[in-house]
């Protein structure tokens, strides 16, 4: 399955179900505090949520196949 980041996750409340359904999904956060709480509330997948700045998170763009960015209206 091809590997996809959620730029943005929050607390991972929207990346959960698709992690549950299978998705080779990996989320990142500007904030540590909202990845703590997605890696407390989903432990199956805590190696999956990591913290960084939004810098960071464009580098590794290259490394997946698609990206889900949060769009704030």
């Amino acid at each position: 399955m091809d590997k996809g980041l959620y730029v943005g996750c929050g607390n991972g409340r929207n990346a959960f179900p698709l992690l549950s359904e299978g998705w080779n999904l990996y989320a990142c956060d500007v904030s540590n505090f909202n990845i703590q709480r997605a890696q407390k509330y989903l432990p199956q997948y805590a190696d999956r949520f990591e913290a960084l700045s939004y810098d960071q998170a464009f580098s590794y763009i290259p490394e997946f196949d698609y990206v889900i960015p949060v769009i704030y209206l």
